[in-house]
């Protein structure tokens, strides 16, 4: 459970091995994790009623602490809790270069 909770049943999932980023984990390891994840939340979703669940993790400067965790976190309307998407343009030229660079790294 969420020392700090943005709702009611905030579940963290944390690796047994240290991973300071997404990045670094291993395949077994995030695998478990994700399993994990969908188990908790259709409990959450059967015990508290739930309206959704919202799945998220967060890397680099926008982690709050130093180690890979994934939030599970219990949604419910008019919960006060968003997701703010910035308005920003980009152009079909440099949508697709950008495409065809990380079809590249795949």
């Amino acid at each position: 459970m969420d020392k700090f909770p943005i709702s009611k049943g905030h579940v963290l999932i944390v690796p047994k091995t240290h991973y300071q980023e997404f990045s670094e984990v291993d395949s077994i390891s995030l695998s478990e994790v994700i399993l994990s994840a969908q188990k908790i939340a259709q409990s959450l979703e059967k015990l508290l009623n739930t309206d959704g669940i919202t799945i998220m993790q967060n890397n680099g400067i926008f982690k709050d602490v130093e180690h890979y965790h994934m939030h599970i976190i219990p949604r419910f309307n008019g919960d006060g809790f968003s997701w703010v998407e910035p308005d920003i343009d980009i152009n079909d030229s440099d949508f697709e270069l950008l495409q065809m660079k990380l079809n590249e790294c795949l």
